[in-house]
């Protein structure tokens, strides 16, 4: 399996190998988290391989956005990306009162 991770993570894989497990050890199955969702997507259009199997999990598709805010948003996160991060968690878990550190 090819898998493509979030541009906030690496390695997040594991996180997901109750989802993916089945898959892990098959070449023709590719999987992307978040932002690798969408270069999993890309892949598979562009690839000149066989590919049996797209695994998409939580895609940022940002289509309901225009190109200026996916481009300030990339600029705030290379900016500063722990700040980025972690204004991203907090308002993502909103309401709940979790510790995301």
């Amino acid at each position: 399996m090819k898998f493509f991770s979030g541009f906030a993570l690496q390695n997040e894989a594991p996180l997901f190998a109750h989802l993916l497990g089945r898959w892990e050890h098959n070449p023709y199955v590719v999987a992307g988290f978040s932002h690798g969702a969408i270069e999993a997507v890309e892949y598979a259009l562009a690839s000149q391989v066989r590919i049996d199997r797209v695994i998409l999990l939580s895609p940022a598709w940002f289509l309901d956005k225009d190109r200026a805010f996916v481009r300030t948003q990339l600029i705030y996160f290379k900016k500063d990306p722990n700040s980025y991060l972690e204004n991203f968690f907090s308002n993502a878990i909103q309401p709940a009162q979790i510790d995301v550190t």
